[in-house]
């Protein structure tokens, strides 16, 4: 029953499944709170994360209004489940911003499983392993040098609010945050 099928995106193999537990200090209200949260979500982590996130747009906006191109180039944070997830893969997430309000989607390869693989990636890192007797290369995971920072902070309104969006935004990766380090040592 535990055992997960392809479709997840990028290869099956040795994937470990995480068990969404909610923490026993989580007394709020539960359709606000998700089981994935391993944190409580305190106003003071909220306005961080909110600090953080304006500060990182701001200075986005403003290299976009001075050279589009090079800001598409240079992207200091990324939205959305698929796109954190190929920063995450390809290491180039700092930290990870996940809503606490995200839809509840069990179905295979779902926003479920979206979400506890990021919370995965946020530990581990994917590493090709070849197999010199079967000649074949294996996708596994390994242990980072330094995780990436995870947090749950503010709901999905609140994040895409922040970050001056239109649409509802789940999870933010922030890839550079160069000129706000104040806001990031406030939401370590």
């Amino acid at each position: 029953d535990d055992e997960r099928g392809g479709g997840g995106g990028g290869g099956g193999e040795g994937k470990p499944k995480r068990e969404l537990k909610r923490p026993a200090e989580a007394v709020a209200n539960p359709r606000l709170v998700r089981e994935y949260c391993e944190q409580l979500v305190v106003p003071a982590v909220n306005e961080a994360a909110c600090a953080l996130l304006a500060e990182v747009q701001r200075f986005q906006e403003r290299l976009y209004l001075r050279d589009p191109l090079k800001a598409s180039q240079k992207k200091r944070f990324v939205c959305g489940l698929r796109e954190v997830a190929r920063a995450l893969k390809s290491n180039k997430a700092k930290v990870l911003i996940v809503a606490h309000n995200i839809e509840r989607i069990t179905a295979e390869a779902g926003l479920d499983d979206m979400v506890s693989q990021l919370i995965t990636l946020c530990a581990k890192k994917q590493v090709w392993v070849y197999d010199e007797a079967a000649k074949a290369s294996t996708l596994q995971h390994e242990d980072r040098d330094k995780e990436v920072l995870l947090v749950f902070a503010m709901t999905r309104k609140a994040l895409s609010r922040a970050l001056k969006r239109s649409a509802k935004t789940s999870v933010v990766a922030v890839l550079n945050h160069d000129g706000a380090s104040e806001q990031y040592a406030r939401l370590e």
